[in-house]
């Protein structure tokens, strides 16, 4: 576990507060804790009374908020207390382990420009600096691992639209079978080769229509549910869930795409059937 002795009124954190309260001046023996701990501690909350071992002297905690904390699962924990309370129990007013500094600029230059900066400005007072550690860095990493679940689930939706598109192409295959007097009697009624290809690949766009718009309905559900699964794992905290409107209007014209592909190949088999074997057939 990770304890943060902070002013209360700092601007170096922008506590996001899941329950209970922030840190007041004041305060003596509250702690602010991060919702991920409560995947360890379920029993712990607010008003809950949890117990501090620090350099071997156990103190009493009461716990007056929980804090959003968005961190790699392996990640300890992260707790907040009050600063002046921490110094007075357990001393540190001549000491620091933990320097944050907030930047003008958020970019990734600006960051790297600004730690090599201090860096140098420790190191030249003997300050020895054991690890250093950015917003872009730490954006960077959470970036590559949703990445990498992205590409998985964009393969799985690769190998879905595949079954898909070839059991579309053998219930078309098995439509063509079983109209093909039907057929027969549009060709010799008039029926040009193109409206007789426009008729089943029409009726192909119309199948895979349906099955999108079954799949939006679904989609609302599942893909909350894998956005809260995805938080647990990755950061121990459910994501914002947001539905991204262009998503099912991007897979709309892929479907439709899909759908009019499977379909061309019965088409044009009922196409290429003379009207002779068409109304022989039985």
């Amino acid at each position: 576990m990770r304890v943060y002795a902070v002013p209360p009124d700092t601007v170096l954190l922008e506590p996001e507060i899941q329950a209970g309260r922030w840190l007041r001046e004041g305060d003596e023996n509250a702690i602010v804790i991060s919702g991920g701990l409560l995947f360890d501690e379920p029993d712990l909350g607010v008003g809950e009374t949890m117990t501090l071992r620090i350099n071997d002297e156990e103190s009493d905690w009461e716990i007056v908020g929980i804090n959003r904390v968005f961190q790699p699962a392996i990640a300890p924990a992260v707790v907040y207390v009050n600063q002046e309370y921490y110094w007075r129990l357990l001393g540190g007013y001549d000491h620091t382990d933990t320097i944050r500094v907030l930047t003008t600029r958020h970019d990734p230059a600006t960051h790297a420009a600004v730690v090599q900066a201090l860096e140098e400005r420790l190191g030249a007072g003997d300050i020895e600096v054991v690890s250093t550690r950015n917003a872009t860095e730490e954006r960077t990493i959470f970036t590559e691992r949703f990445n990498i679940l992205t590409v998985i689930l964009m393969l799985m939706a690769f190998l879905l639209a595949t079954v898909g598109s070839l059991g579309l192409l053998g219930a078309m295959s098995i439509n063509v079978l079983e109209r093909k007097r039907e057929i027969g009697v549009m060709r010799a009624i008039g029926a040009s080769n193109q409206v007789i290809l426009r008729i089943f690949i029409v009726e192909g766009m119309l199948i895979g229509l349906l099955s999108w718009m079954g799949g939006v309905l679904f989609s609302q559900f599942m893909a909350r549910l894998i956005s809260h699964q995805v938080g647990l794992t990755f950061a121990r905290l459910p994501l914002t869930f947001v539905y991204d409107l262009r998503a099912p209007l991007i897979w709309l014209m892929v479907v439709l795409v899909i759908a009019a592909l499977s379909s061309l190949a019965p088409a044009r088999n009922a196409v290429n059937v003379s009207v002779r074997e068409t109304l022989e057939y039985e």
